[in-house]
């Protein structure tokens, strides 16, 4: 009877070899590892079989080549991490794939790993939706999301992470609307009785607020209540939105909200150039930075474990575990350095990345520091660098004209007496 099962298991890698040839199924992939449970053929058998290297998915050829092919997915509006090229195009290919740090470092990690990769576009709400995991990623049409940070709380229930490329470079803030150039909710505010916005699908999720502590007065918040963007009705103002962040800020301008929890960098990240337009955020809604509304609260880590990752995938898939061990190998390399200083929005990722010696090495290299990344340090540390812009640089070092943004620098952020202070293209202060 052995002898029969052996004809049957002969059989069934030959139709396995055919069924990769057109794509996963199923019902031959339980038969297969039926037989190998019952142990009907033996080591060296089952090596001369086809033994997958990454997870199946529906319809999709599994390699053959003897390394794994995953496919990623990232949305287009989240810059510098993934977004489309942007006009002048030197190509008509040069919108057809999603680019940024993301894809940077995982095409080079499957350069030096031997892995291969595929990169498709995708919503983030497919990935990780309002408080679960995103339907993309539980039904198994990709292997794994991008450009992650690794947050506290309930994604950790669903969710897999790969280790960060990134030091700890994703600080929460608070944006409060100002009125009349005062911000709506005190920087020392414990929040008590406050109605705060989630960015639905975004981090910082809503329950890590519970995590953080006041950069004024190191207390934790208290008594508050979070709402997610996408379930408040904001009526006439709905169609100015484009995107979850939109959402969740007209949230707090139309008075819905009385504060946003939010990536501290996210207000500088959707800066736009002059007539520019983007997909998933508004850039007219943005250019209210430091008018309309501000930060109160920045500088917050107590909400995550790690920065920016590789990798977000189903608990259990075994994507992070691919990832890390190329990780492992990746980081102290020349090749991590020179995707780091690659450039997307006028930036590079230098004072980002975890730095190894080629970084030491680099002149160009400088840690984070208050003036050029304010959204890293404590609300309480911003007047250590006097009178510069704090949260104003990143916007203004793209701008060609004076500013004046409120809300921006000192301890007087922590005591609700921000003024309005003019900036040139350097981000320097005016001198007088």
């Amino acid at each position: 009877k052995k002898s029969n099962f052996r004809i049957v298991y002969a059989s069934s890698c030959t139709a396995r070899r055919h069924q990769l040839r057109e794509g996963v199924d199923a019902s031959a992939m339980i038969a297969h590892i039926v037989l190998i449970t019952l142990g009907f053929y033996t080591a060296k058998e089952e090596k001369e079989c086809w033994t997958p290297l990454e997870g199946p998915i529906g319809s999709v050829t599994p390699s053959t080549r003897g390394r794994p092919h995953l496919i990623m997915g990232m949305d287009i509006d989240y810059p510098p991490y993934a977004y489309l090229n942007e006009e002048p195009y030197e190509t008509k290919a040069d919108v057809d794939s999603v680019v940024g740090v993301g894809a940077d470092m995982l095409h080079a990690m499957a350069k030096m790993c031997d892995f291969d990769v595929t990169i498709t576009q995708a919503h983030w709400a497919d990935c990780w939706g309002a408080g679960e995991i995103g339907q993309g990623l539980k039904e198994g049409w990709y292997h794994g999301c991008m450009t992650y940070t690794h947050a506290a709380g309930v994604r950790n229930r669903y969710m897999e992470f790969s280790n960060s490329w990134a030091i700890l470079n994703k600080p929460s803030g608070l944006i409060a609307k100002l009125v009349e150039g005062k911000p709506a909710v005190k920087g020392d505010d414990n929040l008590d009785g406050k109605t705060i916005v989630d960015v639905t699908g975004w981090a910082p999720t809503a329950d890590t607020l519970y995590f953080v502590k006041n950069q004024c007065t190191d207390a934790k918040y208290e008594g508050f209540t979070v709402v997610q963007g996408d379930d408040i009705d904001l009526g006439a103002s709905a169609s100015k939105a484009k995107g979850p962040n939109d959402r969740a800020l007209l949230a707090v301008l139309d008075g819905h909200a009385d504060a946003m929890w939010i990536y501290g960098d996210q207000a500088a990240n959707y800066q736009c150039n002059d007539g520019e337009t983007q997909d998933g955020y508004s850039c007219e809604l943005w250019s209210g930075f430091g008018e309309t509304f501000a930060y109160v609260q920045s500088g917050m880590f107590g909400w995550m474990y790690n920065g920016t990752t590789v990798s977000l995938s189903k608990k259990g898939s075994g994507v992070a575990k691919i990832l890390d061990e190329c990780l492992e190998k990746f980081l102290p390399s020349k090749e991590f350095h020179d995707v780091c200083k690659i450039e997307h929005h006028n930036h590079n990722q230098l004072s980002t990345c975890i730095p190894n010696k080629h970084f030491h090495d680099d002149p160009d290299y400088h840690p984070a520091d208050p003036e050029h990344s304010p959204f890293m340090f404590p609300t309480k540390d911003w007047g250590k660098v006097a009178t510069h812009a704090l949260l104003g640089t990143a916007l203004a070092r793209n701008k060609h004209d004076v500013l004046c943004l409120a809300l921006k620098v000192s301890t007087l952020c922590c005591t609700n007496k921000c003024g309005a202070l003019p900036y040139t293209d350097n981000g320097k202060l005016h001198q007088g």
